[in-house]
């Protein structure tokens, strides 16, 4: 992230104030998982919908996915 973060000059942005906090993102995926990086110390999963099998409790049978969110 440290090399996207200079391309984008994302740097310019978070010294001009803009922080990401208070931002949801949705991520279109193979899922999510609840692993301890995305759950602790605060869980950031706050919505989970699988329109494939239905499931309303996060996870991820393939992997991608929760590699992407930790991302």
């Amino acid at each position: 992230m440290n090399k996207a973060r200079k391309i984008v000059k994302a740097d310019i942005a978070h010294a001009m104030g803009f922080t990401g906090r208070g931002v949801g993102i949705a991520i279109l995926d193979t899922g999510t998982a609840a692993v301890d990086d995305l759950t602790k110390p605060v869980n950031r999963i706050t919505v989970f919908k699988d329109i494939v099998n239905n499931i309303s409790e996060p996870y991820d049978d393939n992997g991608h996915g929760t590699q992407v969110a930790y991302l």
